[in-house]
């Protein structure tokens, strides 16, 4: 199991490594609060997925890391996700009455995965080389 120190050191990780992406998808400043929530577990075949809710005043967002993935991969999950985070926050992907619409049509193909899995090895790089 991860003792104390490496989940302090994977936790503060995961934050950097959000901000980072976040300012790389062209977050910006918002009037009303977006809260984005990490969640590390153990999710078998799925490396992440990305919760989002309008329940509240405010966006909210909860992303689900599988730990036993690793580290590094953890991070490019994280970019992934951040990825449908940034859809969901510009309308792009949204769910209408139980069925996923991108970019304003019904979806069963899911083609918002394309844009995520092309961005989240660019978005990984990039956050990897200013950290060197």
């Amino acid at each position: 199991d991860v003792c104390s120190s490496d989940l302090k050191k994977l936790k503060k990780l995961l934050q950097e490594a959000c901000i980072f992406y976040m300012h790389q998808l062209g977050f910006r400043k918002r009037k009303r609060l977006l809260e984005i929530f990490i969640q590390i577990g153990h999710y078998g075949d799925h490396y992440g997925l990305c919760e989002f809710s309008y329940d509240f005043q405010w966006p909210e967002f909860l992303i689900h890391l599988d730990r036993d993935k690793g580290k590094e991969e953890m991070v490019k999950t994280l970019a992934h996700e951040m990825v449908h985070a940034k859809q969901f926050l510009r309308r792009e992907l949204k769910e209408v009455r139980h069925q996923m619409h991108w970019l304003g049509v019904p979806s069963e193909n899911e083609e918002w995965e394309d844009e995520a899995y092309l961005m989240e090895e660019q978005l990984y790089n990039e956050y990897i080389n200013a950290r060197t």
